[in-house]
């Protein structure tokens, strides 16, 4: 079997760090462009942040950074999904 490529989007008011779409409003979806070109098998959304994961292991998340709940190492906010690099093998 084959699989085609797939896009993430995203929708939402966009007003906080973890929709990837910058800080205006959204009336449709959008293309996480971060993500595109990646196999992503798996995506847990939450009202705060979110995370992927490829078919690679790789483990993308973006969002509310506090207390670290990203996994950066930081309390940093993510924009864009970023790679967390502590479980890269």
């Amino acid at each position: 079997m084959k699989c085609l490529p797939a896009l993430i989007f995203s929708l939402s008011s966009c007003k906080v760090a973890g929709l990837v779409l910058g800080r205006v409003a959204c009336d449709r979806p959008k293309v996480i462009e971060a993500l595109r070109g990646k196999k992503v098998v798996k995506v847990a959304a939450g009202g705060a942040h979110s995370a992927a994961v490829t078919a690679d292991g790789e483990l993308y998340t973006w969002g509310k950074g506090r207390y670290g709940r990203l996994g950066h190492g930081d309390s940093d906010d993510q924009l864009r999904p970023k790679l967390v690099d502590a479980l890269k093998g």
